[in-house]
């Protein structure tokens, strides 16, 4: 695949403002965060270079081994696969505050949590029964498809309404764990973060995200429920074959994350879940781009400029400043940092356009997420 140098309008460097001086105690970590101000201007759409985030498309699909059982408590069937590989997930961490936000006791998210994009479905084998779910979620991969190719028209602009309200019934968090395997499947939990970031109490802070989700989990599935007469709307008028395919991948998608959610933090608590933690060096272009996304909508003052140290901090004497990576050229990196440690890549999306956009989408909703808790 041919990839095209593209400009993001969140790059510092095309910003016409002049950046405020701020006070240097940036080296020290702090807790708690704020934001709002002024802005880079928002990401431009990049139709001419094939890639385009008009119509964020959201991840409806699991990993092909995935069960779609709701009660936790059940037993795991016998016939799923035992895992040969670790689930590998990223932590993108968010900029160092240069003061408190404004809320006393504010939970500020530190980090993004970040899992592969599933590949999509294959075909079923002859005579093989699919599944409502399935059946509903190859359908529907197949809608998307279809109106990222065309791009333009009533069904694709359809088509990419709904992948964005299904998107926004799910905090980062939830999206997240919606990815994960189930709980056979599930057999470590490798995540990986950049080298530059301290990474201090990060076990204890993942807990205690993971616990957030579960809280507001179930309630993410019961939106979902009461949305489903907009989603059935469009279920006739996406002319998708047959009633209710939408509404379906809608719910199964949010109860799956509310079944994960519970899953994976009762696990995590009595730590019976191999969890690891490990730095990257070659995952500081995804800080620096966060740190990007976030500059746009912190208010000003909040943190300091992107473009200057690792993850935004001023230059030490002789330390070279932080690349920026974004696109298909941040998604081959993020792919290959999969690949080498031990993600099974058949069961992942390697399209390096679809990766890059969901990428983006994911960062974008987890900054707004940050901002709104800072503020």
């Amino acid at each position: 695949m041919t990839e095209a140098t593209e400009a993001y309008p969140d790059d510092p460097a095309a910003a016409t403002t002049t950046a405020p001086t701020y006070p240097d105690t940036t080296r020290e970590k702090i807790s708690d965060t704020q934001h709002n101000g002024e802005k880079i201007p928002e990401a431009q759409h990049h139709g001419e270079h094939g890639y385009s985030d008009e119509h964020p498309y959201s991840d409806v699909s699991e990993r092909p081994s995935m069960d779609s059982r709701i009660s936790i408590d059940e037993p795991v069937s016998d016939d799923l696969p035992e895992s040969e590989h670790p689930t590998v997930a990223l932590l993108v961490p968010f900029p160092q505050l240069l003061r408190p936000p404004s809320k006393k006791n504010a939970k500020v998210p530190p980090f993004l949590m970040y899992a592969p994009l599933a590949a999509p479905l294959p075909p079923p084998k002859e005579g093989e029964k699919q599944s409502w779910k399935d059946k509903a979620v190859r359908k529907w991969q197949k809608e998307e498809a279809e109106a990222r190719e065309k791009k333009t028209g009533f069904k694709a602009k359809a088509v990419g309404l709904i992948s964005k309200g299904m998107s926004a019934t799910k905090n980062s968090r939830i999206e997240f764990l919606v990815r994960t395997p189930n709980k056979k499947k599930l057999m470590e939990l490798r995540f990986l973060y950049p080298n530059s970031w301290p990474a201090e109490n990060v076990r204890q802070e993942f807990t205690e995200l993971v616990k957030s989700a579960k809280k507001g989990a179930i309630l993410n599935g019961v939106i979902s429920t009461c949305l489903a007469p907009f989603a059935l709307a469009f279920d006739t008028l996406t002319f998708i074959p047959g009633p209710f395919e939408i509404t379906a991948v809608w719910s199964a998608s949010s109860w799956t994350g509310a079944a994960r959610a519970t899953g994976i933090a009762n696990r995590v608590t009595s730590s019976s879940l191999p969890i690891n933690f490990t730095p990257v060096p070659g995952l500081d272009v995804l800080r620096a781009r966060m740190h990007e996304l976030c500059w746009a909508v912190a208010p000003r003052g909040a943190i300091p400029p992107p473009g200057q140290g690792s993850g935004g901090v001023p230059l030490l004497a002789g330390e070279p400043a932080a690349g920026v990576k974004r696109g298909p050229e941040l998604a081959g990196v993020v792919l290959e940092v999969f690949r080498a440690h031990g993600e099974d890549m058949s069961d992942v999306q390697t399209d390096r356009m679809v990766v890059a956009q969901d990428l983006e989408r994911c960062m974008k909703k987890a900054a707004k997420e940050w901002a709104k808790a800072i503020h």
